[in-house]
């Protein structure tokens, strides 16, 4: 049996290709849906692309549409996900009247009532609750980390089917790959002598010995490997990105939570300075 049929990479694992295409156009259209809160701008598209007009030849239908897509665009630009085209103005003319830009107002996420508008104050959490999402943050941050990493050895990970251990194999050299332990590595010149001491430090069985003994003797492995190593950097990276992509959504809460922090204090400040001026007049 050639040693290649006992191995398998992590593209295998994976399925790469299918849930590569299948997560980037969910990833698209959950940018657009959470930007807009809304499927108007997926469903206009989807018409556009059957019917083959932009605009609608109904004056009343064109006009709701037309009201609809500059609301969307409003949420989408924005990210304030205000309910009504009709309560736009009443946001602008709050922020004009606080003096607060609608970036800042829009930073406050759920901590403003955009139909009112105001800050709700009571909503702004405890300090423990912003350091948690702190923590996850970080967490995922180290993890893409990791991976990027991991994509830059020229190195294949590859399992062996039967003992489910992964190794990390080059064209000299095997070593068993581990989180907790630093495994020492083996390469053909060991191989030719006793396969007991490889067997005592590696971390692997005879027969896992044995097949990666066998692999590292194979002509064909420079081919094999090099084929697993460029799958699988595409793997890392794109898994990488893809988690960095969400990153921004778990510090969101966090973004949210000193923005609404820091408008509380310029609006205190300012009703502060009012009420002084107020009692210096009369």
């Amino acid at each position: 049996m050639e040693p290649f049929d006992a191995l398998q990479g992590i593209e295998n694992l994976t399925k790469f290709s299918g849930i590569a295409a299948v997560l980037g156009t969910v990833l698209l259209i959950f940018l657009v849906w959470r930007r807009t809160k809304s499927t108007h701008p997926l469903m206009s598209m989807l018409w556009r692309i059957a019917d083959g007009k932009n605009k609608c030849s109904d004056k009343e239908i064109s006009k709701f549409l037309s009201t609809r897509s500059s609301l969307m665009q409003f949420r989408f630009t924005t990210g304030i996900p205000i309910r009504l085209h009709s309560q736009i103005s009443t946001l602008l003319q709050w922020s004009k009247n606080n003096e607060e830009d609608i970036g800042d107002i829009a930073g406050c996420g759920g901590y403003f009532d955009f139909e009112k508008p105001e800050l709700i104050e009571n909503n702004i959490p405890k300090t423990w609750y912003v350091g948690m999402l702190i923590l996850l943050g970080i967490f995922c941050l180290l993890f893409s980390i990791t991976l990027g990493i991991a994509a830059i050895p020229d190195k294949a990970f590859l399992q062996i089917k039967k003992s489910e251990k992964w190794v990390m194999v080059d064209t000299q050299f095997v070593k068993r790959f581990s989180l907790f332990y630093d495994f020492p590595a083996f390469g053909t010149e060991n191989c030719e002598k006793n396969k007991s001491d490889i067997e005592k430090r590696s971390g692997l069985n005879n027969n896992d010995i044995n097949l990666m003994c066998n692999l590292l003797k194979d002509e064909k492995k420079i081919n094999y490997l090099k084929e697993t190593i460029r799958e699988q950097r595409f793997i890392f990276i794109f898994y990488m990105v893809f988690i960095l992509a969400f990153l921004p959504s778990n510090y969101k809460g966090i973004f949210n939570y000193f923005m609404a922090i820091a408008m509380r204090n310029r609006q205190t400040a300012r009703n502060k300075a009012i009420r002084e001026l107020e009692d210096y007049s009369v």
